[in-house]
């Protein structure tokens, strides 16, 4: 088939509209006019090419995937009768994650135990204690809703802590590994919160903080809504207090059960180093897990995302790794649709298919299954504002950075992006120096391009010569390359126009999808 231009311009066209969300719309008119060549008046009634180079195309799939494509991922399939493809798992004893015999590993499973304790006031004042408790309750129950985490009962807690008074008889009675505990302050004018999240074999703290309300300042529901938006976002998800520490004792061999984080902490290394030797251990380190244990919907997500940014970076793995990583989301969300990052990998592979519309659409299902997940609505607002959606998807960013301000710095070059967008220049500089990415082509392009809008050449050039440095063919790409991350194509003319400026000439030809 690689020897038939013809044949691989017919797949490459049914595959892309297919995983761009128009596979029902996939139609012989279309094929003919758009891949064979035919002219507006082309007529599939009389004219049969269409039906006779999809024959072809169904006997060179066939021939390909028992011989050379034998061990590939995905069997790609065109039934008779319509055009649009069929993706399924081509059974065979290769690389492709598959599960083992009687390897399945529970503790594979095994998420972080986390206590609430009620929040105990420790001011004369008693009218604010159902205050505490409630607190208290709000938190755990908010908690609960992050998959990441394995919370204990808010009524278990309190029966432990009403028979116990050392917090680590307590964590022990309860099997917890972070506890938190919250004390309640009341004066004539304010009420304190003074809350603290600790690990219990160490009892090192980990997080803190202090709520002051004015009681005269309205309703307590506002001041209790904010404080369960910053605990939730703090503590729970991806880049909260678990999270990270998690993370550091992984790294550091410290964990017992460090392999219960393997799959966090490979996704977390390649997103900081961005290169292909941390791409391949961590693909060989999650493949490992789904293999061990098939059900694991978050291993198969990340792989699924590990899949797609491989693509983007020209990190090859698979021979059909791109549609391998939508099949994975896909696959995640089957085995567990409340699994968030299974969304997060889906709108990532729409958007290499440069789906908007998937990638919208999956961004919205990921944030609407917990809005107070901060780690994910920040990457929901990233890829919502590289899609075009700059007004919602800044709205979710900012939000979620004020409950957690630890986030990846691909949302800071969102942001980066946002007030380019706005033509406020200056903010757009600024973002884009906060993401401490200086060796990522798109960093230099955006901060070459937001000082030359700024007049200031120089330090344009100098970032114009990094680029160079770092993507020697930036001139010959252009347009495509840009718009590879990109989706609002106003955004991209509107960089390369700052581009321009400092004297560096691109391709401006239409983006395509890369294959």
């Amino acid at each position: 088939m690689k020897n038939s231009p013809v044949l691989c311009q017919f797949l490459h066209f049914v595959v892309d509209e297919t995983l761009g969300g128009n596979g029902e719309r996939i139609k012989e008119y279309t094929i003919g006019t758009k891949v064979l060549g035919r002219k507006s008046d082309f007529d599939p009634q009389l004219d049969a090419i269409v039906r006779i180079h999809a024959g072809r195309l169904r006997r060179a799939l066939n021939e390909f995937y028992s011989g050379e494509g034998k061990s590939d991922t995905m069997r790609i399939s065109i039934p008779k009768g319509g055009y649009k493809p069929n993706f399924a798992s081509n059974n065979y004893s290769g690389s492709l994650p598959s599960p083992l015999p009687d390897t399945h590993t529970p503790d594979k499973l095994k998420k972080p135990v986390l206590a609430v304790m009620p929040f105990r006031s420790v001011s004369q004042d008693s009218s604010h204690n159902s205050f505490g408790e409630e607190v208290g309750e709000f938190a755990s129950t908010e908690l609960a809703c992050f998959q990441e985490l394995s919370v204990i009962s808010y009524s278990s807690c309190v029966n432990a802590a009403n028979k116990f008074k050392d917090i680590s008889d307590i964590s022990s009675s309860l099997g917890a590994e972070y506890i938190l505990t919250g004390s309640i302050f009341v004066d004539r004018k304010n009420l304190r919160m003074l809350l603290q999240l600790s690990r219990c074999d160490s009892g090192r703290q980990l997080w803190s903080h202090t709520f002051t309300h004015k009681i005269s300042n309205g309703s307590l529901f506002e001041f209790q809504e904010e404080a369960i938006n910053l605990i939730a976002g703090a503590i729970g998800s991806y880049y909260g207090a678990i999270y990270r520490d998690a993370i550091e004792t992984s790294r550091n061999g410290t964990s017992a059960d460090q392999e219960i984080y393997s799959v966090i902490f490979w996704y977390d290394q390649f997103i900081k180093q961005l290169n292909k030797d941390t791409f391949d251990k961590a693909c060989a380190s999650v493949e490992d897990t789904v293999r061990k244990d098939p059900e694991y919907a978050l291993a198969w997500a990340v792989l699924s995302e590990l899949y797609s940014m491989g693509v983007g970076m020209n990190f090859e793995r698979l021979n059909d790794q791109r549609e391998t990583a939508i099949i994975l989301a896909h696959k995640a969300i089957k085995i567990d649709p409340k699994c968030q990052h299974a969304y997060q990998a889906l709108a990532r592979s729409c958007f290499l298919a440069r789906n908007k519309e998937g990638v919208v659409s999956a961004s919205e299902q990921c944030f609407a299954l917990n809005p107070r997940a901060a780690g994910f609505s920040a990457r929901v607002g990233t890829f919502l504002i590289y899609a075009g959606e700059f007004e919602r998807g800044a709205s979710i960013l900012k939000k979620s950075l004020k409950s957690n301000p630890y986030f990846p710095w691909a949302s800071s070059l969102a942001l980066s992006l946002y007030h380019y967008h706005r033509n406020e220049f200056h903010l757009s500089e600024e973002w884009a120096e906060r993401t401490d990415m200086p060796q990522f082509p798109w960093v230099c392009m955006i901060k070459a391009a937001s000082l030359a809008q700024l007049g200031q050449m120089e330090r344009a050039k100098k970032e114009i010569e990094q680029l160079l440095i770092l993507k020697p063919d930036i001139t010959v790409l252009g347009k495509p390359y840009i718009g590879s991350f990109i989706l609002d194509e106003n955004l991209v003319d509107d960089i390369i126009v700052g581009l321009e400026k400092t004297g560096l000439v691109t391709n401006t030809n239409p983006v395509l999808v890369s294959n």
